[in-house]
């Protein structure tokens, strides 16, 4: 069959449902939580040296960090906000320019074909790259070309012969969900393991530091608001060491929710599929793999990875998603 249509601004801007700027909770928190330690600080000179000239200090202690407190709170709607508003004023463009015009798409069993005023272009599916269905689109991107079809252009027989296609997996779905744990241990031992040295150098050097500052505070005759300053710092470098602890449980914290939610998985020779995402991903997307301890990682680039953890999966699930892993992607 062959549809032609022109692809509305809702239909397009759907694409970038769960990819529109967001609020940055992660470095609000951070800030907040830097900026009441130094506010205590300042309280602390305050209540216990009020006739001594470190009466201006304390007050620059409790001001400019009470400026930043509010300022990181009220930045966070702020700008996402205007971050959104750019985002979206650019995609907007960019549908003007190259997907507001008529185009048409056609399909069958070896290939798709898009036809735009630029050309004509044919993908066989066997070049397909992902499919990504929305409510009332689906994308497909090849390896040379995308397309986006609105659903409304097709017929229901086509449309399931369409997502037969676009989404090719043989198992039943099983299901699976990223907890903070699974996050935590894959992540920081990720990490350890590829920058090892700066780890081990900052607790070492951590330490040191909290050494010193116990042994100054320990053996101290200052008054109580000097003491309690040694106390705050040492509460920053404590704050600072354990960073690897809290680093990682709060950024999936404030992480999107589909991504912490309840997904499927299904799994074919030529890639595989989430839900409720409604993602098709092809093998030959991925630059590596790597198979750890408690899950499987496998690479979009080398920063980001989609996690499977092992403990969701049997052990003769374990062993498919290996060997398909093995038989399609570069072990890391």
């Amino acid at each position: 069959m062959k549809a032609t249509y022109i692809l509305s601004w809702e239909e397009f801007a759907e694409l970038y449902t769960d990819s529109w700027p967001r609020p940055d909770y992660f470095t609000a928190i951070v800030v907040a939580g830097v900026s009441l330690l130094l506010i205590a600080y300042g309280f602390s000179l305050f209540a216990f040296q009020p006739l001594r000239d470190e009466t201006a200090l304390s007050f620059s202690f409790i001001g400019f960090p009470l400026v930043l407190f509010v300022g990181a709170i009220a930045s966070v709607a702020s700008q996402s906000k205007k971050a959104k508003s750019k985002a979206m004023a650019e995609k907007r463009s960019k549908y003007e320019r190259w997907y507001s015009k008529e185009q048409s798409f056609s399909f069958d069993q070896e290939k798709w074909t898009h036809e735009t005023e630029a050309g004509r272009q044919e993908v066989p599916w066997t070049a397909l790259l992902k499919a990504v269905e929305w409510p009332n689109v689906l994308q497909l991107v090849g390896e040379n070309s995308s397309v986006i079809i609105p659903k409304r252009v097709l017929e229901p027989e086509a449309l399931r012969t369409l997502l037969q296609l676009a989404f090719p997996v043989r198992n039943t779905p099983w299901p699976f969900q990223i907890t903070a744990w699974d996050y935590q241990t894959t992540e920081m031992a990720r990490l350890w393991r590829k920058h090892w040295f700066r780890f081990a150098f900052a607790n070492v050097f951590g330490l040191v530091v909290l050494g010193w500052v116990f042994q100054t505070w320990l053996t101290s005759h200052e008054k109580i608001g000097v003491i309690i300053g040694w106390i705050l710092a040492a509460s920053a470098v404590i704050l600072v060491l354990s960073a690897q602890l809290w680093f990682v449980p709060l950024r999936y914290v404030t992480s999107p929710k589909n991504w912490r939610s309840p997904k499927t998985v299904a799994f074919s020779d030529r890639g595989f599929q989430l839900s409720p995402d409604g993602r098709f991903t092809a093998w030959k997307s991925f630059p590596s793999f790597q198979e750890v301890r408690r899950a499987f990682l496998i690479f979009v680039d080398p920063n980001h990875y989609y996690l499977l953890p092992k403990r969701c999966f049997s052990g003769d699930q374990q062993t498919e998603i290996r060997r398909l892993l093995q038989a399609n992607v570069k072990a890391e």
